[in-house]
């Protein structure tokens, strides 16, 4: 990155200042009085991205070559929830007619969250492995099979991103969801239409079974991903519920649990 602010700081007094080149490459030339020389932070600054800071090492009175800083983006750091089981609603492309809604990203995560909530009360499933659905508008990918990358960024489990068209005929909206995991298990996207959505009062809107279906995968990836896949069997066995029939990519990783399962072989189906 090129153009970005390194603040040289002498137990938090600054000392000099410069701007990296356009190889990202940086030099600040300093005056330092003779105290200890441990005290001396680089500070890195850019719009849209956290601030870091790095400890300059000397030797002989010489400050060390820095090493490669990470920049976080400033939205990346908002976003992250530090809950399990969390599943991203990022940006939505609003409608383009009179009467749009704003606040999208919050208001399709309420919806998701109470849909799921309100389907699952049909079936069962612990408590504890229900998904948060955190709305995070800046999270605005420019293709959907970047979806995944986001989730990864922010520890989610899943991210969902779409867009909005509004009916004028009945004042309700169909709301298109691109549903990404961070695991590669829906391959990028799972494509989900909701129609007739009542964003005008999310938390009693309905959502598509084959929504629900796509985040519970998600939820369930992330848990294969800690090596439980008796967990992960529960979570899946409530989306094939929902799903009447399963998608692909729900049975691929139910072939592959059973196949982790130490009892597979006295699950129905299996020959000994």
């Amino acid at each position: 990155m090129s153009g970005v602010l390194v603040s040289a700081e002498l137990s938090g007094s600054p000392i000099g200042k410069a701007y990296s080149g356009p190889d990202g490459r940086f030099s600040v030339s300093i005056q330092l009085p003779s105290i200890d020389l441990t005290s001396v932070t680089a500070i890195v600054s850019s719009p849209d991205y956290d601030n870091v800071s790095i400890p300059v090492q000397f030797q002989n009175g010489l400050a060390l070559q820095t090493p490669t800083v990470a920049m976080p983006l400033r939205w990346i750091s908002a976003c992250k929830t530090g809950f399990e089981h969390t599943v991203i609603v990022g940006y939505f492309l609003p409608p383009s007619v009179a009467g749009a809604q704003t606040e999208l990203a919050d208001r399709v995560a309420l919806s998701m969250g109470s849909a799921l909530v309100k389907r699952l009360q049909q079936v069962h499933l612990a408590q504890d492995l229900l998904p948060t659905f955190w709305p995070c508008p800046a999270a605005k990918p420019r293709i959907p099979d970047l979806g995944a990358s986001i989730a990864k960024a922010l520890f989610a489990d899943a991210f969902v991103g779409g867009d909005v068209a509004h009916s004028a005929a009945d004042a309700s909206f169909k709301v298109s969801t691109y549903v990404s995991d961070a695991y590669g298990q829906l391959r990028p996207f799972v494509l989900a239409v909701n129609t007739n959505v009542d964003l005008d009062s999310p938390s009693g809107a309905t959502m598509a079974d084959e929504t629900h279906v796509a985040v519970l995968a998600a939820v369930a990836a992330g848990i294969i991903n800690k090596n439980d896949c008796a967990t992960a069997m529960k979570v899946m066995a409530v989306a094939e519920q929902m799903a009447g029939t399963a998608p692909d990519y729900l049975l691929r990783m139910k072939d592959h649990c059973i196949a982790q399962l130490p009892n597979r072989l006295l699950l129905r189906g299996n020959t000994p």
